[in-house]
């Protein structure tokens, strides 16, 4: 978040206001050096990128953004249904003879994809309770004057699961039983999630009161 007061700041002093940021210029380690590769197949890029998150995580996605990176295309995904979230997929380049590998070499961070995931069911699990909070993060910004992050800005760049203009839903995968279930049936209802995150975090409270018992 930034104060709104940066709207008077002007362009020449190398710096863009929060509210007028939308992604440009963003850029990853190396990214010069693979940009030919990315930009030339990129309609490519976008393809194998959707096609790893339908066949790996069973999740339709549209992609957002396709940034050049060391030996690789970082591609910034969305999904949007059943459950929302931000997340990116790699795309492994040959750099030696400067093309996409023939198939294959498409991944993602470790825990990454997963944690968005939860993240999203996390939020339509309490989708009530989001909405309370997100009005009361704009009352709270026309308040004090703040300026969240704009959509195309978080669409373009981010990978923190549901991410709203002021706060994102940090996760962990260590809810299993909640992604299987989704991994399982993507279909999945609200009530049900809703149940096994509260099922995770009886269970959490329980391995914590006999953890301080022990100690």
């Amino acid at each position: 978040m930034g104060n709104s007061d940066e709207k008077e700041k002007k362009a020449d002093d190398g710096t863009t206001p929060v509210a007028e940021y939308e992604g440009q210029g963003f850029r990853l380690v190396d990214g010069d050096n693979s940009k030919p590769i990315v930009e030339k197949n990129e309609a490519e890029i976008k393809k194998r990128a959707i096609a790893y998150m339908k066949d790996t995580y069973k999740t339709d996605v549209k992609v957002n953004n396709v940034v050049p990176a060391r030996d690789a295309a970082v591609v910034k995904v969305e999904a949007e249904e059943p459950i929302e979230f931000h997340t990116s997929v790699i795309v492994g380049l040959d750099m030696q003879k400067k093309e996409l590998y023939p198939s294959g070499s498409v991944h993602s961070q470790e825990g990454e994809v997963e944690s968005a995931i939860v993240s999203g069911l996390y939020a339509k699990a309490y989708e009530a309770e989001f909405k309370r909070l997100d009005l009361f993060a704009e009352k709270e910004a026309e308040k004090y004057d703040l300026q969240g992050l704009n959509q195309k800005t978080i669409d373009k760049t981010q990978s923190s699961g549901y991410q709203h203009s002021y706060y994102f839903i940090p996760t962990s995968i260590a809810f299993d039983d909640v992604y299987n279930a989704y991994i399982s049936n993507p279909k999945i209802n609200q009530a049900e999630i809703r149940k096994l995150f509260l099922k995770e975090d009886e269970n959490f409270k329980k391995r914590t009161y006999r953890s301080s018992i022990l100690q």
